[in-house]
């Protein structure tokens, strides 16, 4: 199920990494979420990512974040789970849930977090393309629904809220007063990430399935 949900299947993507987290358990209500999950599958084996082409070849790229984390959601470890889409003009190209790598103390700290790991990988896909000669526009858009999140990563003072985090994530920082990246605010109701990082009622998580992801059978969406 792993291979599954990285490769092509975004929608279960939170549920497979839920039910990682409680493998070492192993109890009776683990069991009981797998399979559910293959269970989902076997209801909805037809659904995918599909790739839009551009409509002109020699335009620039476009490389976009989207980004959520739900804070101290994680019930034992009380770590806060956050995921992240991908965008190449457009297309989800790679998404991501996980964990978050410490405990935050704060969900404006785990949202900060998530938009971190995101930028790394937003990094990543700009090296690898003008390594491959492509030209990718600047900056790159950072989508989320947390303006406290936005505030942190603009700032370059020194905030008693915020001293305690790790240095490692404040790159997010220098990347955006390079000109490398730029934030926009999206509303939680709008921001397809949601689903990456907890579960959702039927209605929602259908219409964010509905962003990304098609019915090849049929050509529904949602």
């Amino acid at each position: 199920m792993n291979f599954l949900q990285i490769q092509t299947r975004p929608d279960i993507a939170f549920a497979v990494t839920f039910c990682a987290q409680g493998q070492q358990r192993g109890n009776d209500v683990d069991a009981e979420m797998v399979e559910r999950v293959i269970g989902y599958l076997a209801k909805n084996p037809s659904w995918g990512v599909v790739i839009t082409a551009s409509n002109s070849p020699h335009e620039n790229l476009s490389l976009t974040a989207l980004v959520d984390s739900s804070y101290a959601s994680q019930e034992f470890e009380r770590r806060s789970p956050f995921g992240y889409f991908i965008l190449l003009n457009g297309n989800p190209v790679l998404w991501r849930a996980k964990a978050s790598p410490v405990v935050a103390v704060s969900s404006a700290e785990a949202e900060y977090i998530a938009i971190s790991e995101a930028v790394k990988e937003l990094k990543h896909m700009l090296q690898l393309l003008t390594g491959l000669n492509f030209k990718v526009s600047l900056p790159m858009c950072v989508r989320t629904d947390s303006q406290p999140a936005m505030a942190i990563a603009k700032s370059i003072a020194v905030n008693p809220k915020t001293k305690h985090i790790d240095v490692r994530f404040h790159f997010v920082r220098d990347l955006h007063r390079e000109g490398l990246i730029e934030f926009e605010y999206i509303s939680t109701h709008e921001n397809t990430a949601d689903m990456l990082t907890k579960h959702l009622p039927a209605n929602k998580f259908e219409k964010h399935r509905g962003q990304f992801l098609i019915n090849l059978s049929s050509g529904v969406r949602g």
